[in-house]
């Protein structure tokens, strides 16, 4: 410490450099996060299932009917 505080120009020289480096103004870049749109697939029923749809209905329809007679 005695050899710094002697020698004044590389004192002077430290100082400088230091304050020089603590005084960056850094401005901090904020990012916006970016919105994922999400797209749904409407679904869609395969054949089959639509095939057994129908004769479910229909064997309702024919059971009212029994049931009503």
């Amino acid at each position: 410490m005695v050899f710094y505080l002697s020698n004044k120009y590389i004192s002077i020289i430290v100082f400088s450099l230091l304050i020089r480096v603590s005084c960056k103004n850094e401005e901090k870049i904020i990012e916006k996060p970016t919105e994922i749109k999400v797209e749904y697939d409407m679904y869609q029923p395969a054949d089959m299932a639509g095939f057994m749809n129908a004769m479910y209905t229909y064997n309702l329809q024919i059971k009212n009917q029994i049931i009503a007679s």
